[in-house]
Formats: structure tokens, C-alpha cells, sequence
């Protein structure tokens, strides 16, 4: 049942993913079209007011055509050649291309407020399990933070052990969001009842 509720948020996003993965990135580096849906899900029905896209690309498109034009929508690389990437590809698509920041620049940015939502795919693997700390200082505790590629054990470990020493629930969102090659994201929140706001 559950999956044809996410049909209606996979349809609108066809056409951009297909035209993506055939002239920006290959299908097995950019997000799934699995990951793409469950992302617009959840901007959809939580209406995150702050969002933080770390690890630019397709999800930054997601995240500034689906979101609310007031939504805050930070997108960061650790790859600066990637980044005018996204930039080239939201502009051509007509999307709003501001905030967008290396790795770097965005730790040294000055914000007063934190993120409702929370995508973590930065860089590889080493570069986003390193950066787990600095997630949660960025991190709103009533929102939600989603992991993607948990498929990878040593970082599904990691990812584990981090929720548990930070006190947060985490739950695997395979069954939604699992690909043709093997990925698939997970999600973690303060609070129980957040669960019941995302499933």
C-alpha cells in the first residue's frame, strides 16, 4: 500500500531523473530514483522549513523544485568542480542555484538556526562517516536526519554506533527506498513520534 502512495511522488521526478543520469551523472553515482522519491516524500508531507543537502546533485534539485519557495535549502560538496555541476544543471532547469557551498565554506558559515531536514551523502565513504559529528551540530532535534548508502556495513556500523551515542532512534528504510544496485538509506530523529510524521 505504501508503495503505490510513493507512485505519485516518483512520477513527476521521471522525466528530470532519465534526462540526469543520461547527461549529467551515471545511475550508480547519482541518487537512486528510490532515494529521489523518498526524499520528495518527505519534503512533501513534512514540509521541512530548513533543509541541508550534503553531497550536491540530483538531491538538490529534488529538494528546490518540490520544496516551498521559503524553504532554506543549503546544498554542499566536498567536491568543488561537482558543485558547478549542480549549479549548471539548476540553472539550465530554470531552479534557484543560491547557497551553494564547499564542504569547507559551509562549516565556516554563521547560521542562526538549525536543519529540519538532513540529507547525509557527502563525498565517499570515509569523507561521510569523518563528517558524522559535524552533521549533528547542524542538526534540528524535531527533525529527521537520512543516511543514504547504509548498505555498506562498515558504514552502517558507523552510522549505528553514532545514532546510539547520540541518544537518536534510527531505523533502515530499505524497504523504500532500496535500488537496483543494492543501496538504500536509513533515517534517524530525537523523538519517537517523528517515526510515525515520516512512515
Amino acid at each position: 500500500m505504501f508503495s503505490s502512495t510513493l507512485d505519485m511522488y516518483k512520477k513527476p521526478l521521471q522525466k528530470y531523473y532519465d534526462d540526469y543520469t543520461t547527461n549529467v551523472s551515471t545511475s550508480d553515482m547519482a541518487i537512486s530514483l528510490e532515494m529521489a522519491t523518498f526524499l520528495n516524500f518527505v519534503i512533501s508531507t513534512r514540509k521541512p522549513s530548513s533543509i541541508l543537502d550534503l553531497g550536491s546533485g540530483f538531491s538538490s534539485f529534488v529538494f528546490r523544485k518540490f520544496s516551498d519557495t521559503q524553504t532554506k535549502i543549503y546544498s554542499v560538496d566536498d567536491n568543488q568542480e561537482w558543485l558547478n555541476k549542480t549549479k549548471d544543471y539548476l540553472t539550465v532547469n530554470e531552479i534557484r542555484n543560491d547557497k551553494l557551498f564547499t564542504w569547507d565554506e559551509f562549516k565556516g558559515e554563521s547560521l542562526d538556526f538549525k536543519f529540519d531536514l538532513i540529507f547525509h551523502d557527502l563525498g565517499n565513504m570515509k569523507t561521510r562517516q569523518k563528517a558524522l559529528d559535524d552533521v549533528l551540530s547542524f542538526f534540528n532535534e524535531s527533525g529527521v536526519i537520512i543516511f543514504d548508502d547504509i548498505h555498506k556495513i562498515d558504514y552502517y556500523r558507523a552510522v549505528e554506533d553514532f545514532n546510539l551515542k547520540n541518544n537518536l532512534f534510527f531505523k533502515s528504510v530499505q524497504y523504500l527506498t532500496l535500488d537496483g544496485f543494492g543501496r538504500y538509506a536509513g533515517i534517524a530523529y530525537k523523538n519517537i513520534e517523528q517515526e510515525g510524521k515520516i512512515l
